[in-house]
């Protein structure tokens, strides 16, 4: 496994160097990448959840709606467009790890 270091960005927001954009057009694809990124993530039980997660984990869904007519041809696409983007962030060992009773190994994950 690559070992990806999440960064944040002053005007971008978080993310991740190296990765490449996945366009979707369908929700069944966004579900698809959302099931692709789950079961890589790492868990683990603590005393405070039977799932804890082990690794962090970041979804960025970027949404571009266009209204109007789509352009024929080489006419210029003049449509209005509304944007939005949404973060959905995991971070590992975010439970207080005196409550959790995390030690060695499960420390060290949350920490990292």
């Amino acid at each position: 496994t690559t070992d990806l270091k999440v960064r944040d960005h002053p005007e971008v927001g978080a993310y991740v160097p190296g990765l490449t954009e996945a366009p979707c057009s369908e929700i069944s694809d966004v579900k698809s990448l959302l099931d692709f990124g789950t079961k890589k993530r790492v868990t683990a039980v603590t005393n405070m959840n039977a799932g804890s997660s082990r690794s962090h984990a970041v979804f960025t869904i970027m949404v571009n709606r266009l209204e109007g007519e789509r352009p024929t041809g080489k006419n210029k696409d003049e449509r209005k467009s509304l944007q939005a983007k949404i973060n959905l962030i995991d971070l590992a060992g975010s439970e207080r790890t005196s409550k959790a009773q995390t030690e060695q190994e499960r420390l060290k994950e949350g920490c990292a």
